[in-house]
């Protein structure tokens, strides 16, 4: 399954998490399917161990009613701290 070995070398450690593994998964579901937006949420781990939580808007804006893949945009918001902060006035 093409899921299980994005990003992982064998007998390397992966520092991709499930959540961002199943994120580059949903970026090439809209590739093939022809969708010109996506956005998700995706847990990601640095090397050093510590998970960081993001935004990320993926778009890929149209031409002439086509997808045009030569001028896709991804942004990445880090909601780690805002998330925090929320969980402490709980």
């Amino acid at each position: 399954m093409i899921h299980g070995d994005i990003g992982h070398t064998k007998g390397a450690p992966s520092i991709l998490t499930e959540s961002a593994r199943t994120a580059m998964v949903r970026q090439l579901e809209a590739i093939w399917f022809g969708t010109s937006r996506l956005e998700m949420i995706v847990v990601a781990t640095r090397q050093s161990g510590e998970e960081r939580t993001f935004i990320v808007h993926w778009h890929a804006p149209c031409t002439d009613g086509e997808v045009d893949l030569s001028s896709v945009i991804v942004s990445m918001v880090d909601i780690t701290d805002p998330i925090a902060a929320d969980n402490a006035l709980e």
